[in-house]
């Protein structure tokens, strides 16, 4: 695979998922997503799941035909699914991946040590394609992790298999970059035959509290950073590809009573965007309060944002951004302008790696 792909770990949510149906053909070919299959929704009211596993699932060979447009696979990472297997022989990742190839589309299961034997099984039942292993970067530079054990067990070679390295959510450029250049050579060390080696982290602000209402607010893409310095480094025989959450952070798997209760949020209307270097935030005030109608001042803010905002026809979202500034498009709702800010990004990202060709 060309080593400037993009592989964006994206949530299996209507945002992202419409995000991707936006993207032309030319991006889509480009990038490999990892899809990270949410849980069920909660009932707080009812104490119940919204949904049982098979409505969960129903739609996502439908979905994911319409959301991707070419050849290549996907990745899929049901292990927040894995807690619901109730059947030795058949598994959300296998329903999954029966359900995707009913529609022509090709999946490439993810797996990691930390996971279930069920989960192990369900991936040795599905290795057409290979596998990607999705190793925690600390478990690598603590030498915990046998990738070769780990690819024999799953009958595969090296050239079969990619490594996601994940940093996960990261705030220190200097630390986490230690531990991934640490990482990256102890994986090495284990071999240079590996199909793609990924390197993915998230900087992106788990929460918006901190971020001032009212005007432009960046926080570093220090994901970007990190992977920049690994890629300079020469003394690897192999290069690592670009990984990140897109607008996204690495959430970990909770019981459903667990998640968080909507009913008590109160999120702020805002527009995610991001730069080269920095992501870009105009956020507002609270939605429940104050509506989505002030999505048309925050697009105003951006788009007046000289060198900042790449232009109305650089992606499908910013066209959505310069619209909604001109009052020409309606004001969306959170997942409208998550939609909106997955879109743009990708493509962001896209743009960069083909200027480093």
């Amino acid at each position: 695979m060309n080593e400037h792909r993009y592989y964006p770990i994206l949530k299996w949510k209507q945002g992202e998922h419409h995000a991707l149906r936006e993207l032309p053909k030319e991006i889509q070919a480009a990038i490999s997503p990892i899809i990270d299959y949410p849980d069920m929704d909660w009932d707080f009211e009812n104490n119940c799941y919204k949904k049982n596993l098979t409505q969960h699932l129903t739609n996502f060979g439908t979905n994911l035909k319409k959301a991707w447009k070419v050849e290549s696979p996907v990745y899929l990472d049901v292990n927040k699914l894995d807690k619901h297997a109730t059947d030795d022989s058949v598994h959300p990742l296998d329903t999954c991946i029966e359900l995707a190839n009913s529609e022509g589309r090709k999946i490439i299961p993810v797996y990691s040590p930390l996971y279930s034997e069920k989960y192990s099984d369900a991936v040795q039942r599905n290795t057409e394609l290979g596998a990607c292993l999705r190793i925690k970067a600390q478990a690598l530079v603590d030498n915990e992790v046998d990738l070769n054990s780990l690819a024999e067990s799953f009958w595969l070679e090296q050239d079969e298999v990619d490594i996601l390295i994940d940093l996960g959510n990261i705030d220190d450029e200097t630390w986490s970059y230690e531990v991934a250049i640490s990482a990256f050579r102890n994986l090495a060390s284990q071999g240079d035959a590996w199909r793609t080696v990924i390197i993915a982290a998230s900087s992106y602000p788990e929460t918006q509290a901190g971020i001032p209402n009212d005007q432009l607010y960046e926080v570093p893409r220090l994901e970007w950073n990190i992977w920049q310095k690994v890629y300079s480094e020469h003394e690897f025989r192999i290069q690592p590809s670009f990984g990140d959450y897109s607008i996204g952070v690495e959430t970990e798997d909770v019981n459903g009573s667990d998640q968080p209760d909507p009913r008590k949020m109160n999120a702020a209307a805002s527009i995610r965007y991001s730069t080269d270097h920095n992501w870009l935030f105009s956020k507002g005030r609270s939605a429940r309060d104050y509506g989505w109608d002030q999505t048309k001042e925050l697009c105003q803010r951006l788009v007046a944002a000289t060198g900042k905002y790449k232009g109305k026809d650089f992606s499908w979202g910013d066209k959505y951004i310069y619209l909604r500034a001109e009052g020409d498009i309606s004001s969306g709702n959170a997942t409208t302008w998550r939609k909106v800010g997955n879109n743009h990004h990708i493509t962001l990202v896209v743009d960069q790696l083909s200027k480093l060709s």
